[in-house]
């Protein structure tokens, strides 16, 4: 038997020019290939497999991926922060 995992996403903006980007577009993320609807501030919940997933968040021009590690019944937290031109990811447990 297979417990799932959980994969948690938050995206957020630093500014108002971002915050104000992401209400005429808002971010994607793709995980493993996988689109899924977001909004910044909200936490993405995704129940998954256990084991490698490879995440990517798309804003605009902007994209940044990594690859999560997810054990089985754990629960990862990865956070996305727009800020200027810059798009970066931090891993969390």
């Amino acid at each position: 038997m297979t417990v799932a995992a959980t994969l948690q996403v938050r995206v957020l903006a630093a500014g108002f020019l971002d915050r104000l980007r992401h209400v005429l577009r808002a971010p994607s993320v793709l995980l493993d290939g996988d689109a899924h609807d977001t909004r910044t501030g909200r936490v993405l919940r995704l129940a998954v497999a256990p084991g490698s997933h490879e995440l990517t968040v798309r804003d605009g021009a902007r994209t940044a991926s990594t690859v999560v590690e997810v054990g089985p019944g754990g629960t990862v937290t990865v956070e996305a922060l727009v800020s200027g031109g810059d798009l970066t990811l931090a891993v969390g447990p």
